[in-house]
């Protein structure tokens, strides 16, 4: 059984990667992590995110950044809203 992958967020590799991030709260240079969960490919949610028809299980993965220094899981589009009123 061949499982798929599906990445929630539409952001650039440049961006996740490149780009230098801080955190909102202490201004600490932020880590970039993912969760991953299983899905049924039957599924209405599986449906959503464009998995492919069909019996297995399908992973979806989720990345997001988060700060050591306290503690703290910051999603990509809390820190693009962040980093737009940086600006």
């Amino acid at each position: 059984m061949k499982r798929t992958v599906r990445y929630t967020e539409k952001v650039s590799f440049c961006y996740k990667h490149f780009k230098r991030h801080t955190c909102s709260k202490c201004g600490s240079r932020v880590q970039m992590r993912c969760i991953g969960r299983l899905l049924n490919l039957e599924s209405p949610e599986a449906k959503k995110f464009g998995f492919p028809e069909g019996a297995g299980m399908g992973e979806l993965r989720t990345f997001y950044f988060y700060c050591p220094k306290c503690p703290r899981s910051i999603s990509f589009e809390d820190m693009q809203e962040f980093e737009r009123e940086k600006r």
